[in-house]
This record gives C-alpha cells, structure tokens and sequence, in this order.
C-alpha cells in the first residue's frame, strides 16, 4: 500500500503519514546502534529522549549532509555514507540527546547547528573526511532480517473504500483510528506501525 493509499483511508496529510514513516524508520535504527546500555534504556524512555531532538538533525541541511542521508518519497531513508560510519555518526547523536547535549537550544537556528556539528570535526572516532556517495546505500539493502507475514483470513477486514478527497489541514498527531488497529496493508514495516499504536 503506498503512502497515498495510506493517507486517503485514514484521512491524513501525506506529509503526516510520511514524517511517520521517517521517524519510525530513524528509531529503528536507533535502536540498532551499539550504544552504552544506560543510553539504550534511555532510548526507550520517553521522559530521556525525545526523537523530536534527532528529527531535528535529520531534517536539517547541515544533519542530512553529517549524516549522509536524505528522505525518499516514500519515507524512506538514503544513505550515502558507509553504514560503520553513519552508525558512528547516528550513535554520538542518541547519546547527546539523552544526556541533554542535543536539544532545540544547541540545534536551532543554522548557526547553533554549524556550532554543535563543528564538535565532531576534531572527533577521532568520526572519518568526517569521507565523501558522501550513492555507491553505499548497497550497504543497507539488506533485507534478509525481514519475514513478510502472509495474511491470515480471520486477519483479513473488509475493504474500505478509499476517500476520494483526504484532508491536506489535518493535524500531524491526529489519532489512528481503531480500525487501523487490525487493518493489515501486507508490508511488514507498515503493519507493525499499527500493530503498536
């Protein structure tokens, strides 16, 4: 199911549904990192961490060039920085924002977020020197982690036709509707966003 499709059947924004998708892709990741286990814990802890820190980041010009990443059309993350090296990069990022470090009064406006990025300039464990490139997004194309889970019958709701004309001044945060809690599009990724919410 595309993002389209996704956000006529739940009325929302496409923007909303794809900013969703970004932050869920970003955290899982997160997630990934070899992080000190104080920092793990934190990840998970909203009352420590705020993804709303990192989004920060990734939506700046300056984070997406230090990260080496852009956001396809579908939400999806492009990578262009060898995947050791974004960890790397992504890794000192979670830690600063669970200790505070990272927050909108050191990553605000462009010159706070020259002034906070310049710090891993000196960073040895950082290769600020490597060229960002196409040729590394081969790293992250591997998929052998993912199981599509074929669809049960008694998972199977009737179809819903699509609205023909979806809410573009819907609010970001609007809440899933409890359909969407058993609704399956048949993308594992997808499917386990609803299953949680």
């Amino acid at each position: 199911m595309s993002i389209d499709e996704i956000a006529a059947k739940f009325n929302l924004p496409r923007g909303a549904i794809k900013d969703s998708l970004t932050r869920y892709n970003i955290f899982e990741e997160l997630q990934e990192l070899e992080l000190k286990e104080e920092d793990k814990l934190a990840l998970a802890d909203e009352t420590k961490f705020s993804i709303t820190n990192i989004e920060r980041v990734y939506k700046s010009k300056h984070g997406k060039s230090f990260l080496g990443i852009e956001v396809d059309s579908k939400g999806k993350l492009v990578h262009s920085l060898p995947k050791e090296e974004y960890r790397k990069r992504l890794g000192k990022l979670a830690s600063d924002a669970v200790r505070g470090f990272l927050n909108s009064r050191t990553y605000g406006d462009d010159k706070l977020q020259a002034q906070y990025l310049s710090k891993f300039d000196k960073d040895p464990d950082l290769n600020l020197a490597i060229q960002p490139s196409k040729t590394f997004e081969m790293e992250y194309n591997d998929d052998s982690d993912v199981i599509e889970e074929p669809i049960t019958p008694e998972e199977e709701s009737p179809a819903t036709p699509l609205l023909k004309n979806p809410s573009t001044t819907a609010p970001s945060n609007k809440l899933i509707p409890p359909i969407a809690h058993h609704w399956r599009s048949g993308n594992l990724r997808i499917d386990k966003i609803f299953k949680g919410a």
